[in-house]
């Protein structure tokens, strides 16, 4: 005797179906593809379109892989003098310049592939600075091999130390503010 048992179930779908189903597909096209529940004694079934829907969601990050994208996550630091902040990027970190807006204003730096943007702050877009803010709301972590030599490095090219490196907490770490008012932890594991 099979432990799995098929219920059919009505092809309407709960409010919940509907709403995972709305992010893959039309809810037509789900309604409308045959739906069976299959569960076993004493569990919660999953319906059939349930399933293949379920499925995707969670394949999406490998499904995006195989395509040669990635997702990623990305500051962009407003300042207040963008030739300036630039040229102290470089200088500290050895930022690599991977793309600038025609014009200049908005450019795109690497750190050894740790891609950030930089920005002249723009008021009317609800983009300030830390210099206009009084403060930053933001920390950039800056995961480096050698976190005191880029301190040193910040520090000669412009950067206040706001804390020495130091170990702590399975890191060593350092935290400076650069001359556009970010602050930055630059620091590594140390496991």
């Amino acid at each position: 005797m099979s432990r799995f048992t098929r219920v059919e179930e009505p092809k309407q779908l709960s409010s919940c179906n509907a709403a995972l189903c709305s992010q893959l597909q039309t809810r037509e096209q789900v309604t409308a593809s045959p739906v069976a529940k299959w569960t076993t004694k004493g569990s919660i079934g999953v319906t059939a379109t349930q399933f293949h829907v379920l499925l995707p969601l969670f394949s999406m990050s490998s499904a995006s892989h195989d395509h040669g994208f990635r997702t990623r996550v990305t500051a962009t630091l407003s300042v207040r003098d963008w030739p300036r902040a630039m040229e102290f990027y470089k200088r500290a970190f050895i930022a690599v310049e991977t793309y600038r807006v025609p014009g200049g204003g908005v450019a795109s730096l690497s750190v050894d592939g740790a891609e950030f943007w930089v920005a002249e702050e723009s008021p009317p877009h609800q983009n300030f600075s830390p210099e206009s803010l009084g403060g930053c709301s933001v920390r950039m972590l800056l995961i480096v091999e050698d976190p005191r030599a880029v301190c040193e490095r910040a520090i000669a090219a412009g950067a206040k130390e706001v804390h020495p490196v130091s170990d702590q907490h399975g890191w060593r770490l350092g935290r400076i503010v650069d001359p556009a008012g970010h602050h930055w932890e630059i620091g590594r594991p140390l496991s």
